[in-house]
């Protein structure tokens, strides 16, 4: 029933009325702000079916496009960002606050990210290139004595090219 229907309709009218699909109050209020905005704005919408051009706009920092090549201040953030994520993963683990399996869900996602991480061609990249071998020989356990010497190496190769590898700690890790 509609509301603006009477409470008892005639059955023999209703019957005889054609069916009428009626959009929702929200929709034809859509569409109506829609026209009359196209209206007060000047646009028309022309029979030939043209297109009309859009304004051009700077393109959001997201849009942005990378460069076709890692620079060693990009490797050695990328460096950063995971190994900060593997000390607090263990961390975490550590304190119980997660379990087995959220640590072997983030430590393959780790050795994902490790094994296609661009290396582009720089100073860092025989370090990079490195780690993600040991990675994907050994794994990235933090009592694997390789894996400790290839961060060492990227870190030193990251310090000399004038990038520091930083890893930033959890509330409770006394950071």
């Amino acid at each position: 029933m509609h509301p603006n229907e009477p409470i008892a309709p005639d059955l023999a009218t209703e019957q005889r009325r054609p069916a009428v699909r009626r959009l929702p109050v929200a929709a034809t209020a859509m569409i109506a702000a829609t026209a009359l905005g196209a209206l007060l704005s000047g646009c028309t919408v022309a029979a030939q079916n043209t297109a009309v051009a859009a304004p051009e706009t700077t393109p959001a920092v997201a849009d942005a496009e990378l460069p076709p090549e890692a620079d060693a201040a990009n490797l050695c953030g990328q460096a950063s960002a995971l190994e900060g994520i593997r000390y607090r993963s263990e961390w975490e683990h550590g304190q119980g606050a997660i379990d087995d399996a959220a640590l072997a869900s983030r430590v393959a996602a780790l050795h994902d990210a490790w094994t296609y991480l661009v290396a582009g061609d720089t100073d860092v990249t025989p370090a990079v290139k490195y780690v993600q071998r040991v990675v994907a020989e050994g794994g990235l356990a933090a009592s694997a004595g390789e894996y400790q010497t290839a961060m060492s190496k990227l870190a030193e190769a990251c310090d000399s090219s004038g990038s520091m590898i930083v890893i930033s700690a959890l509330p409770g890790q006394g950071g």
